[in-house]
Protein backbone atom coordinates (compact mmCIF):
# COMPACT_ATOMS: atom_id res chain seq x y z
CA UNK A 1 0.00 0.00 0.00
CA UNK A 2 1.64 3.27 -0.99
CA UNK A 3 1.62 6.46 1.23
CA UNK A 4 -1.29 8.23 0.30
CA UNK A 5 -3.60 5.06 0.20
CA UNK A 6 -2.39 4.66 3.57
CA UNK A 7 -2.63 8.26 5.06
CA UNK A 8 -6.59 8.37 3.57
CA UNK A 9 -7.08 4.72 5.77
CA UNK A 10 -5.86 6.36 8.44
CA UNK A 11 -8.80 9.02 8.46
CA UNK A 12 -11.19 6.77 8.18
CA UNK A 13 -9.57 4.97 11.38
CA UNK A 14 -11.68 7.10 13.86
CA UNK A 15 -15.09 6.02 12.90
CA UNK A 16 -13.96 2.32 12.13
CA UNK A 17 -12.55 2.31 16.02
CA UNK A 18 -16.04 3.76 16.90
CA UNK A 19 -18.13 1.32 15.42
CA UNK A 20 -15.35 -1.38 16.13
CA UNK A 21 -16.29 -0.67 19.91
CA UNK A 22 -20.07 0.00 19.74
CA UNK A 23 -20.05 -3.79 18.00
CA UNK A 24 -17.79 -4.92 20.76
CA UNK A 25 -20.47 -3.62 23.00
CA UNK A 26 -23.23 -4.64 21.42
CA UNK A 27 -21.58 -8.18 20.81
CA UNK A 28 -20.77 -8.35 24.73
CA UNK A 29 -24.41 -7.76 26.62
CA UNK A 30 -26.12 -10.41 23.44
CA UNK A 31 -23.46 -13.12 25.32
CA UNK A 32 -24.24 -11.80 28.70
CA UNK A 33 -28.24 -12.24 29.43
CA UNK A 34 -27.69 -11.18 33.38
CA UNK A 35 -26.59 -7.80 31.91
CA UNK A 36 -28.95 -4.73 32.95
CA UNK A 37 -27.57 -1.42 31.74
CA UNK A 38 -29.47 -0.31 34.71
CA UNK A 39 -27.36 -1.69 37.75
CA UNK A 40 -24.32 -2.73 35.84
CA UNK A 41 -20.87 -0.97 34.64
CA UNK A 42 -20.09 -2.05 31.05
CA UNK A 43 -16.67 -3.56 32.85
CA UNK A 44 -19.29 -6.17 34.88
CA UNK A 45 -18.93 -8.50 31.53
CA UNK A 46 -15.16 -8.37 31.13
CA UNK A 47 -14.50 -9.17 34.69
CA UNK A 48 -11.53 -11.68 35.99
CA UNK A 49 -13.38 -14.73 36.06
CA UNK A 50 -16.18 -14.89 33.91
CA UNK A 51 -15.64 -17.39 31.02
CA UNK A 52 -16.37 -15.07 27.55
CA UNK A 53 -14.64 -11.85 29.69
CA UNK A 54 -12.18 -12.46 26.86
CA UNK A 55 -14.73 -11.10 24.19
CA UNK A 56 -15.13 -7.75 26.12
CA UNK A 57 -11.70 -7.32 26.29
CA UNK A 58 -9.99 -8.34 23.40
CA UNK A 59 -12.59 -6.19 21.76
CA UNK A 60 -11.74 -3.00 23.88
CA UNK A 61 -8.09 -3.87 22.99
CA UNK A 62 -8.87 -3.83 18.64
CA UNK A 63 -10.77 -0.92 19.32
CA UNK A 64 -7.77 0.96 21.10
CA UNK A 65 -5.38 -0.51 18.94
CA UNK A 66 -7.08 1.40 15.66
CA UNK A 67 -7.94 4.40 17.46
CA UNK A 68 -3.97 4.83 17.70
CA UNK A 69 -3.44 4.51 14.67
CA UNK A 70 -6.23 7.32 13.62
CA UNK A 71 -3.89 9.77 15.29
CA UNK A 72 -1.61 10.13 12.60
CA UNK A 73 -4.33 11.07 10.67
CA UNK A 74 -5.17 13.82 13.16
CA UNK A 75 -0.80 15.08 13.02
CA UNK A 76 -1.15 14.77 9.06
CA UNK A 77 -3.66 16.89 8.80
CA UNK A 78 -3.73 19.49 11.27
CA UNK A 79 -0.83 21.97 11.32
CA UNK A 80 -1.01 23.98 14.60
CA UNK A 81 0.68 22.84 17.49
CA UNK A 82 -2.58 22.88 19.88
CA UNK A 83 -4.30 20.78 17.42
CA UNK A 84 -1.06 18.34 18.36
CA UNK A 85 -1.21 18.47 21.81
CA UNK A 86 -4.80 17.49 21.47
CA UNK A 87 -3.75 14.56 19.61
CA UNK A 88 -1.49 13.63 22.46
CA UNK A 89 -3.95 13.74 24.64
CA UNK A 90 -6.03 11.76 23.02
CA UNK A 91 -3.02 9.00 22.25
CA UNK A 92 -2.95 8.82 26.13
CA UNK A 93 -6.48 8.66 26.48
CA UNK A 94 -6.88 5.50 24.22
CA UNK A 95 -4.16 3.65 25.56
CA UNK A 96 -6.32 3.85 28.64
CA UNK A 97 -8.72 2.13 26.82
CA UNK A 98 -6.21 -0.68 25.82
CA UNK A 99 -5.28 -1.00 29.57
CA UNK A 100 -8.84 -1.04 30.43
CA UNK A 101 -9.26 -4.57 28.42
CA UNK A 102 -5.96 -5.45 29.71
CA UNK A 103 -6.48 -4.79 33.38
CA UNK A 104 -10.35 -5.60 33.51
CA UNK A 105 -12.53 -5.50 36.25
CA UNK A 106 -10.99 -7.47 39.49
CA UNK A 107 -7.52 -6.21 38.68
CA UNK A 108 -6.06 -3.40 41.38
CA UNK A 109 -5.53 -0.67 37.92
CA UNK A 110 -8.79 -1.43 36.32
CA UNK A 111 -10.52 1.54 38.53
CA UNK A 112 -7.79 4.48 37.51
CA UNK A 113 -7.21 3.44 33.93
CA UNK A 114 -11.33 3.36 33.50
CA UNK A 115 -11.53 6.86 34.82
CA UNK A 116 -8.53 7.88 33.15
CA UNK A 117 -9.56 7.11 29.78
CA UNK A 118 -13.45 8.89 29.95
CA UNK A 119 -11.45 12.19 31.79
CA UNK A 120 -9.15 12.32 29.11
CA UNK A 121 -11.36 12.04 26.42
CA UNK A 122 -13.59 14.73 27.66
CA UNK A 123 -10.12 16.94 27.67
CA UNK A 124 -9.56 16.21 24.30
CA UNK A 125 -13.05 18.16 23.22
CA UNK A 126 -11.15 20.76 25.20
CA UNK A 127 -7.89 21.38 23.35
CA UNK A 128 -9.93 21.01 20.10
CA UNK A 129 -12.07 23.76 20.54
CA UNK A 130 -9.71 26.40 20.46
CA UNK A 131 -7.25 24.10 18.11
CA UNK A 132 -9.83 23.75 15.63
CA UNK A 133 -10.90 27.64 16.05
CA UNK A 134 -7.47 28.46 15.15
CA UNK A 135 -7.59 26.09 11.87
CA UNK A 136 -10.60 28.50 10.89
CA UNK A 137 -12.83 25.71 11.51
CA UNK A 138 -15.30 27.30 14.36
CA UNK A 139 -18.16 25.57 14.08
CA UNK A 140 -16.18 21.98 14.68
CA UNK A 141 -14.65 24.18 17.74
CA UNK A 142 -17.66 25.22 19.36
CA UNK A 143 -18.78 21.13 18.55
CA UNK A 144 -15.86 20.42 20.58
CA UNK A 145 -16.16 23.03 23.44
CA UNK A 146 -19.83 21.65 23.84
CA UNK A 147 -18.88 17.99 24.24
CA UNK A 148 -16.48 19.14 26.90
CA UNK A 149 -19.51 20.65 28.75
CA UNK A 150 -21.77 18.10 28.24
CA UNK A 151 -18.87 15.21 29.01
CA UNK A 152 -17.60 16.91 32.03
CA UNK A 153 -21.09 18.40 33.46
CA UNK A 154 -23.55 15.68 32.38
CA UNK A 155 -21.31 13.06 34.03
CA UNK A 156 -20.48 15.35 37.47
CA UNK A 157 -24.28 16.80 37.65
CA UNK A 158 -26.75 14.00 36.26
CA UNK A 159 -27.44 11.46 38.93
CA UNK A 160 -26.84 8.38 36.26
CA UNK A 161 -29.05 5.19 37.85
CA UNK A 162 -25.83 3.31 37.03
CA UNK A 163 -22.20 3.27 35.94
CA UNK A 164 -22.86 1.62 32.36
CA UNK A 165 -25.79 4.62 31.88
CA UNK A 166 -22.69 7.31 32.76
CA UNK A 167 -20.68 5.39 30.53
CA UNK A 168 -22.36 5.20 27.57
CA UNK A 169 -23.58 8.67 27.66
CA UNK A 170 -20.12 9.18 27.72
CA UNK A 171 -19.67 7.27 24.52
CA UNK A 172 -22.49 8.50 22.72
CA UNK A 173 -20.52 12.24 23.39
CA UNK A 174 -17.61 9.93 21.63
CA UNK A 175 -19.46 9.35 18.11
CA UNK A 176 -20.22 12.79 17.85
CA UNK A 177 -16.64 13.54 18.15
CA UNK A 178 -15.27 11.21 15.86
CA UNK A 179 -18.03 12.17 13.12
CA UNK A 180 -17.26 15.92 14.12
CA UNK A 181 -13.48 15.57 13.47
CA UNK A 182 -13.62 13.46 10.04
CA UNK A 183 -15.87 16.44 8.72
CA UNK A 184 -13.06 18.56 10.21
CA UNK A 185 -10.18 16.51 8.29
CA UNK A 186 -12.55 16.61 5.22
CA UNK A 187 -12.64 20.49 5.72
CA UNK A 188 -9.11 21.21 5.52
CA UNK A 189 -8.64 18.84 2.81
CA UNK A 190 -11.22 20.82 0.65
CA UNK A 191 -9.64 24.01 1.78
CA UNK A 192 -5.66 23.18 1.32
CA UNK A 193 -3.90 22.43 -2.08
CA UNK A 194 -1.54 20.31 0.06
CA UNK A 195 -1.20 16.85 0.26
CA UNK A 196 -3.96 16.59 2.86
CA UNK A 197 -6.38 17.83 -0.18
CA UNK A 198 -5.52 14.20 -1.58
CA UNK A 199 -5.91 12.52 1.36
CA UNK A 200 -9.83 12.30 1.31
CA UNK A 201 -10.63 13.85 -2.09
Amino acid sequence: MDSLKLSKLTCYLGLVAYVTGIVTIGVAIAINPWFNVWNNALSDMGRVGLSNAWVFNTGLMATAVIAVAYATCLVKVFRNSLTHLAAGVYLVAVANLFLIGMFPEGTKPHWTVSYEFFLLMIFTYLLNAPALWLEGLKKHALVNLALFALGLGGSIVISWPSIATLELYNIALMGVWYVTMFSAVRAVARSSSTTCQQVLN
